[in-house]
């Protein structure tokens, strides 16, 4: 099974794979000189594009966010590779925003969960990244997040007021994502 990993562009260039296949997604921001290198990794997608959440895909100013043509690619890559390799590493500057979104996106479209990546501490994954890395692998953000919703929340369907219940016991939420004290 293909592992998905998010890193910062300091630790992708640093790895060795040694017998381990990998691909990597390489997200650079558009004003960065130099591509992604690393000699042991030949399969690269490389994507330029800033971290930053939009509705639309219109540059603002200085700003340009992901696009859904950057998320066609990515489906279009991963969707040639997954079943190839055993590593795919999605980088970005930090590993923090956009490498996480994507990761995450990635991981619900071929595995069907994203928790891996929402639920670790480390990542603040760019919501638009995702959303439209799911939308370019087919996938409805929409009816994923009120599954999400109803999973997550709880969903009252006894044919009472059908309002969501917040009855949980945030205790045991915190314990299971970060550990009792």
């Amino acid at each position: 099974m293909t592992r998905v990993v998010a890193l910062s562009r300091t630790e992708a260039e640093g790895i060795i794979p040694g017998n381990i296949s990998c691909a990597v997604i390489s997200i650079s921001n558009p004003n960065r000189g130099g591509r992604f290198s690393n000699k042991f990794i030949s399969s690269i997608l490389p994507l330029s594009f800033h971290d930053v959440e939009v509705i639309t895909d219109t540059p603002s100013g200085r700003l340009f966010p992901m696009t859904e043509n950057d998320a066609k690619r990515v489906a279009v890559f991963v969707n040639a590779i997954w079943d190839k390799i055993d590593y795919l590493i999605v980088h970005c500057e930090a590993g923090i925003s956009r490498s996480s979104g994507v990761a995450a996106a990635i991981l619900k479209a071929k595995t069907g969960d994203d928790s891996e990546i929402f639920e670790n501490v480390r990542y603040v994954p760019n919501r638009t990244c995702y959303r439209k890395v799911i939308k370019a692998f087919g996938l409805d953000y929409m009816q994923l997040a009120y599954t999400a919703i109803e999973k997550n929340v709880g969903y009252d369907s006894s044919g009472g007021s059908g309002k969501l219940s917040y009855e949980m016991n945030w205790g045991e939420v915190w314990d299971e994502r970060f550990g009792a004290d």
